[in-house]
């Protein structure tokens, strides 16, 4: 499927995100930002220009829960390896499930107004990801990278 980069219609995106957010809210669970957009929210104040999709965490019992509210309101599913793909008007929501060791407390970023959550120790979060995250650059994350975490966020 064709997909348009949030960067490129963020007001597309923006919707699409606060809906994923109303949606994860009135099922009262949690949800996270994740790679490029907790990179771009947190260093840039947005969507990075380049990055194809909008990232997000929740818990793995919590993907059964939303998968029926997505499609009720229009969302169309894909599927890659290790996430769950849901897509509307050209945008890739791109849904990760939460490593199990990394839970609460979470960092919060702002953006427009609404508060999201963020993987706690954020910094050290978007370093193992990218090295040196505060410089842009085209270094894409690695999910493998992600067992990394547990040593650098979560066990200080």
């Amino acid at each position: 499927m064709n997909t348009t980069d949030p960067y490129d219609s963020k007001d597309v995106a923006d919707n699409i995100l606060e809906e994923w957010d109303d949606i994860v809210l009135s099922l009262d669970f949690k949800h996270l930002l994740a790679f490029g957009t907790c990179l771009g929210f947190y260093r840039d104040g947005g969507y990075i220009e380049g990055d194809n999709d909008i990232d997000v965490w929740i818990k793995p019992d919590n993907l059964k829960l939303i998968m029926p509210k997505m499609l009720e309101r229009g969302y169309t599913l894909g599927r890659k390896a290790h996430s769950q793909h849901f897509f509307k008007n050209n945008i890739l929501l791109d849904v990760w499930l939460i490593p199990k060791a990394y839970h609460e407390p979470y960092d919060i970023i702002e953006y427009n107004s609404r508060k999201y959550n963020a993987p706690n120790q954020v910094e050290n979060y978007l370093e193992v990801l990218y090295g040196d995250w505060k410089t842009p650059s085209n270094k894409d994350a690695n999910w493998r990278d992600l067992g990394k975490l547990e040593n650098k966020c979560i066990n200080q």
